[in-house]
């Protein structure tokens, strides 16, 4: 979804900040959309100090699945699954938690509905820290990255000592 305001697609899904008008003019692009709280990120580093409650983790672990659930039934790839791509609503919808920042998304279906056909050779995109071991490889992705990346995001608050590569940012 190219940072092109008529690519992004107005959608009406929980987990998607409702856009409410997108354009452009002859310098700026601009989106009219609702606005959120703070990026998961900031939630946990400097809301909750790292430390989250059981139900708080699935509660997340939950949204952000469900985020990506339904981008990808749009037909998109996400390809930079991390904290700062999923942001908190303001109230009353302090309980949804919102995907972000679609700047490399990529569709892997063509408009007949067939999954694209893989290119050999893909630059990197993405964040190093939670990027899937295909993206790592430029290799094209495909659904199964984002859920791999969305896993090492998950396991960085639910047991961070266990990915190794974490102990270097």
């Amino acid at each position: 979804m190219k940072d092109d305001p008529k690519q992004y697609p107005v959608v009406s899904k929980k987990n998607f900040v409702k856009m409410h008008d997108k354009g452009k003019t002859l310098t700026f692009k601009y989106y009219v959309m609702d606005l959120i709280w703070l990026s998961l990120k900031d939630v946990i580093e400097k809301i909750c100090k790292g430390v989250l409650s059981p139900h708080t983790k699935i509660h997340i672990a939950q949204e952000t699945l469900n985020g990506l659930k339904a981008l990808h039934e749009l037909g998109f790839l996400h390809r930079d699954v991390k904290w700062h791509n999923f942001a908190v609503g303001l109230p009353p919808n302090d309980n949804i938690v919102y995907i972000l920042d679609f700047g490399i998304a990529r569709p892997y279906r063509e408009a007949d509905g067939r999954v694209k056909i893989a290119r050999e050779r893909v630059n990197f995109m993405g964040t190093h820290k939670y990027a899937s071991i295909r993206s790592m490889s430029q290799l094209e992705q495909c659904r199964k990255d984002d859920l791999e990346s969305w896993l090492y995001m998950m396991m960085e608050v639910y047991d961070p000592n266990n990915l190794t590569w974490m102990r270097f940012d």
